[in-house]
């Protein structure tokens, strides 16, 4: 028997949130081995968005990418 695995793969990695104790949210980072790059796939807003909406995604971007892809 003859088997083979690649070593290249992708990750998702998803947190969960909170902006202001009132805007729930979850982030996904994805993460490439071929391209060696993470990456926030997207933030859906469980509840109410809120009135920053593009400062407090911009925010959650950093800070998901900061967490997720800790450089060595």
């Amino acid at each position: 028997m003859n088997i083979k695995i690649e070593d290249e793969y992708s990750t998702s990695v998803y947190n969960f949130g909170i902006v202001d104790s009132v805007h729930e949210f979850m982030v996904t980072t994805g993460y490439d081995s071929r391209l060696d790059e993470h990456k926030v796939d997207n933030i859906i807003w469980t509840a109410s968005e809120p009135k920053k909406l593009a400062t407090a995604e911009r925010r959650i971007k950093d800070l998901a990418l900061k967490i997720n892809a800790k450089q060595e």
